[in-house]
């Protein structure tokens, strides 16, 4: 852009490589003051700036404000090119397609149908009028008495949100996380919740207003996250499984697959646990060391554990598992109704939680299963449940319309009848009925 003849600003890009596959755009940007004779030139590739400068404008000789394409955000300058900013959030925080000026302000829109409004300084935080993002759901975790995290991941920003509620579901506060996509996440106590990006994990408290990243960054994508009750944390990635046990400075690879990723950690108090790839290991010291279980008869999908010996394994033939012994032995578990299995959640060593072509629980430790009232959805959608209680508990389901999901009656119907029968006496009716669950009943 010109302005009084003599002020001209040029917005270019320079390529940034991220090996050995990738690479992005990084702003490089020029300022004359005298028609063109002399240049200021700034490369911002060693900035956390990136994206093409697209519809530079000045606003006044010394104010010049770009949009960036295929990246997130703006960059100004109030001091003729001087320095540079990409401004505060949320200004900096979503993609822009368009951008105007009008008495002195800016005006952006961009993915996510988001608007947004300057001041007369535009180095004064934004007026975010509209913003109309669908955020997928992506990490989840609750704790008791009441905490729950949901991670979302928003393609159009370079931010995400966090839902957050203290009180089991009732209420929620939306918190920002400073990356792209809240993938995984664990409540270790109120005072200490981690969360992940793909390759960054982060720390805050259960308000989720402050985040600070833990350690380096991974050089696979982090699938699972769990801290144990001695301190170590254990991560899993799309190729191997770490270890850290001094808070996340520094970590050892325990296991690696060249192909499979690390989910399903389970780690009890007293000291073991399981991990699946494309087998199942266990551990008897927190993590430190592990031997494969050796499952042969079918490969192992997803798992869930509620002690160092009980637990379940469904396979990818998306049939249910399950073993008394850790894991030197497994009988199928089949009953009438359930076929794709997908996902277990084990409360305690009674209760259990399955997600098929329907929603099943059991109470009796597996004797006899009921199909939970889902209102409608696919059954096999939940792939993230917990219980705070024999009642209370909140679910997030992938299929469909995302979204989460709560019961008070451990997703049973209000009443549940096994026996009615009215029986004449007289000229009176005796009505007899057993329930199986009650709530919210007078």
């Amino acid at each position: 852009d010109i302005i009084s003849d003599s002020f001209i600003v040029i917005g270019a890009s320079k390529i940034v490589e991220i090996p050995p596959y990738f690479h992005e755009y990084a702003p490089y940007m020029a300022f004359s003051t005298d028609k063109g004779n002399n240049w200021n030139v700034q490369d911002f590739s060693g900035t956390y700036l990136r994206g093409i400068p697209y519809d530079l404008c000045f606003l006044d000789e010394n104010t010049a404000i770009s949009i960036l394409s295929t990246g997130t955000g703006v960059i100004y300058t109030t001091d003729r090119g001087v320095n540079w900013s990409g401004g505060l959030p949320p200004a900096r925080s979503y993609k822009y397609n368009d951008m105007k000026i009008l008495d002195n302000r800016v005006y952006v829109a961009g993915e996510g149908s988001v608007f947004l409004v300057s001041g007369t300084n535009i180095a004064d935080p934004w007026d975010l009028r509209l913003e109309n993002t669908v955020y997928d759901h992506r990490g989840f975790d609750a704790a008791n008495p009441g905490s729950i995290v949901v991670g979302t991941y928003n393609p159009g920003s370079a931010k995400s949100k966090l839902y957050v509620s203290t009180d089991r579901g009732i209420n929620w506060k939306t918190e920002f996380f400073p990356d792209a996509a809240g993938m995984v996440v664990e409540i270790v106590s109120d005072s200490l919740v981690l969360v992940s990006s793909v390759d960054q994990i982060y720390k805050s408290d259960i308000s989720c207003k402050v985040f600070q990243p833990v350690g380096p960054k991974f050089s696979n994508f982090v699938q699972e996250i769990k801290v144990a009750s001695n301190g170590n944390i254990l991560v899993g990635t799309q190729r191997d499984l770490q270890l850290s046990t001094d808070n996340g400075q520094t970590w050892a690879v325990k296991l690696n697959s060249p192909s499979t990723s690390f989910t399903c950690i389970n780690v009890f108090s007293d000291g073991t646990g399981f991990v699946l790839s494309n087998e199942l290991y266990r551990t008897t010291d927190f993590g430190n060391s592990w031997t494969p279980v050796g499952v042969s008869s079918f490969t192992p999908k997803h798992s869930g554990f509620f002690d160092g010996n009980n637990g379940f394994i469904i396979g990818n033939n998306q049939k249910l598992y399950r073993t008394r012994n850790s894991g030197i032995s497994f009988e199928e578990v089949a009953f009438a109704g359930l076929t794709q299995a997908t996902y277990i959640f084990c409360f305690d060593s009674l209760s259990y939680y399955l997600s098929g072509n329907k929603l099943f629980s059991t109470y009796d430790g597996g004797l006899s299963w009921k199909e939970n009232d889902t209102k409608g959805l696919i059954g096999n959608s939940f792939y993230n449940i917990y219980m705070f209680d024999h009642l209370d508990g909140v679910a997030m389901n992938f299929y469909g319309v995302p979204g989460i999901w709560a019961t008070s009656n451990r997703g049973n119907t209000p009443v549940e009848l096994s026996l009615f029968s009215a029986l004449p006496f007289g000229n009176k009716v005796v009505l007899q009925w057993t329930t199986e669950t009650e709530t919210n009943n007078m």
